[in-house]
């Protein structure tokens, strides 16, 4: 069997790019200027998400999603690699059929000239590579976070998370039987803090209800799964932790730029909720555990609204020195030594 120029050409490329599988961030392509005609292997197509249906010419296919000024570029970059022979990249958006804008970054070479005035590349989507490297960032800081759990507690979780994904703000909501409650939420250090708002929105609720992560745009509205969200702008990102028993908590993302929410990130995040609730299941205990008691519990809220031992001792009928004793088992539990402290740390939680 004898193989033409665009076959050799593709195996050549596929020997110095070292991958030889089919991979959907990768596609390979053959170009013959002379007859203009545009080859590839099979993952071009699904990399640039091309409708099957579509019987048009290759080149005139992926031409209609480019941006206008990224044509010409490519163009450019194509007649240079052509002319020189030496390889050339170029990064151009695309917009994919959903409407979302993707890079993608076309490297380029001439063919020896026994293989004719063809020229050879690959197309890499680095849209695709930067979501895998938001969703490994996420794992490591959910890992340690939990490696670290009983000295940081959710403030090592929500911190990362927020970093890895460029997130305005970042709230733990405790699912109750009562509602949803915010235990804790993380700002950047170089944004003013926000007073947390004291009702869960729409996209919180949503995935609290469902157990998905859940996506929608600023305020909370337009809620809907994350996996069949379309490609849409979204401002808040919600994701459930689960135990066997069903929703503890949800933890809420909001940008006012946008999340960078991808498929694969939206199912990192499903796994790190389930992750997390199997690790609350060891644990046996709730992620708004304090382990204080129902009346000291009782105590530090009344505390909080800023009433003085005489007052809460007449508010719950109890002795002055039993309200004493109750505050100060309340400052060994919270790890703090005065009424504020106190107070703060369960503002914090709750």
């Amino acid at each position: 069997m004898r193989y033409g120029p665009t076959t050799r050409a593709l195996a050549q490329w596929r020997s110095m790019t070292s991958t030889g599988r089919p991979d959907a961030r990768v596609g390979i392509f053959v170009w013959t200027p002379s007859t203009g005609v545009l080859r590839s292997c099979a993952s071009l197509p699904s990399l640039l998400d091309l409708d099957a249906d579509d019987d048009r010419p290759l080149l005139t296919r992926i031409v209609a999603h480019l941006h206008r000024d990224d044509i010409g570029r490519l163009h450019d970059v194509m007649r240079d690699v052509r002319s020189r022979g030496d390889a050339q990249s170029v990064d151009v958006d695309l917009t994919t059929r959903d409407g979302a804008v993707r890079r993608l970054r076309a490297t380029a070479t001439r063919v020896p000239e026994q293989e004719g005035d063809s020229v050879i590349g690959v197309v890499t989507d680095v849209t695709g590579m930067r979501h895998i490297e938001h969703a490994l960032e996420v794992r490591q800081a959910v890992t340690a976070a939990l490696a670290e759990w009983h000295v940081l507690g959710f403030d090592g979780l929500l911190g990362p998370l927020g970093s890895a994904l460029a997130a305005d703000a970042v709230t733990v909501w405790a699912s109750r039987d009562a509602g949803l409650r915010a235990l804790a939420t993380w700002t950047p250090s170089d944004t003013p803090a926000s007073e947390s708002t004291a009702t869960a929105s729409d996209v919180v609720v949503t995935a609290s209800r469902l157990g998905l992560a859940v996506v929608g745009c600023a305020g909370g509205v337009d809620p809907r799964p994350a996996l069949s969200a379309g490609a849409a702008v979204r401002e808040e990102l919600a994701f459930p932790i689960l135990t066997l028993k069903g929703v503890l908590a949800v933890v809420e993302l909001r940008s006012a730029s946008g999340l960078p929410i991808s498929d694969t990130l939206t199912r990192v995040l499903e796994s790190v909720g389930r992750e997390v609730g199997a690790f609350f299941n060891v644990r046996a205990c709730r992620p708004d555990d304090t382990g204080l008691s129902a009346r000291e519990l009782e105590v530090l809220e009344l505390v909080a609204e800023g009433l003085s031992a005489a007052e809460i001792a007449g508010r719950l009928v109890l002795s002055r020195e039993t309200v004493r004793t109750h505050i100060r088992n309340v400052h060994a539990k919270l790890g703090v030594g005065d009424r504020v402290s106190a107070s703060s740390k369960r503002c914090a939680r709750e």
